[in-house]
């Protein structure tokens, strides 16, 4: 009987460490249940807040609300200006107005061009085909200030003189606008930080250009250079260059938006 009840208590001895020890594993592979789930909602909590910034990096449109028109100058039957090198203004118009486009595509901006290709704004029955292109630009411009008074132009030209020294960047204005000069002062003041380093220009007030006399809204013209010149005639026949005239142009743009 002695024996039994002996057998009886190591039996259950051993049961509560086996219990015990069961109750130690499980209390263990609980906690390191918690510490996974936690250590996994942490990182999901850092995955969202990454994809939340990153959102609202995408969604931040800082020319929201404008409309920014582009205006290549010259085009079709009108070449502008030849350059000492044969270059065509209208191509090189129409080249950097294009990267600008590509640039402030993603602002959140409206970004018209008045022009897309190697044409002009006229019909072929037009009698005064100049006339009419400048109409039409005019047309075009008046139109999207109808529809939001945010409405800024840049219209891009290249330059020429009767001395082959003369060179830089310089960009005209309407005098009569307040929007118009204060965008030619910030432009010409990025212009000349940039490209007329040792060769610094004055805005130049215009009172005859057609587009600066019948467009509503602040617009500017910007002379990216003198194809007279040889050097800028070769840099503005430069792809390189053109990007960085049309980078410009867009801070320009930006600084005089911002304020």
């Amino acid at each position: 009987m002695t024996n039994i009840i002996n057998w009886m208590k190591t039996s259950f001895t051993n049961m509560y460490e086996i219990l015990k020890r069961n109750i130690k594993i499980e209390a263990v592979m609980a906690f390191l249940l918690l510490m996974s789930i936690t250590m996994i909602a942490c990182n999901m909590e850092k995955i969202v807040e990454s994809d939340n910034k990153e959102t609202k990096k995408q969604e931040h449109k800082p020319f929201s609300g404008y409309t920014i028109v582009i205006d290549p100058g010259h085009g079709g039957i009108d070449p502008g200006k030849i350059g000492i090198n044969d270059a065509l203004e209208k191509n090189i118009n129409l080249s950097i107005s294009l990267y600008i486009e590509e640039i402030l595509k993603n602002t959140g901006a409206k970004v018209v061009l008045t022009r897309e290709s190697d044409t002009g704004l006229y019909q072929e029955s037009d009698g005064n085909k100049k006339r009419a292109d400048m109409e039409k630009r005019c047309e075009i411009i008046n139109k999207e200030y109808l529809e939001n008074e945010k409405t800024i132009v840049v219209s891009v030209h290249q330059n020429s003189f009767t001395s082959e020294n003369v060179k830089g960047a310089q960009v005209f204005y309407y005098r009569n606008s307040a929007g118009g000069t204060e965008l030619a002062k910030i432009m010409q003041a990025i212009l000349n930080d940039n490209i007329n380093i040792n060769n610094k220009k004055e805005i130049k007030e215009n009172t005859s250009y057609y587009m600066l006399l019948h467009t509503k809204c602040p617009t500017i013209i910007v002379e990216c250079g003198f194809l007279s010149n040889w050097d800028d005639a070769n840099n503005l026949s430069s792809d390189d260059y053109q990007k960085r005239m049309a980078g410009l142009i867009c801070k320009g743009i930006e600084e005089y938006l911002k304020k």
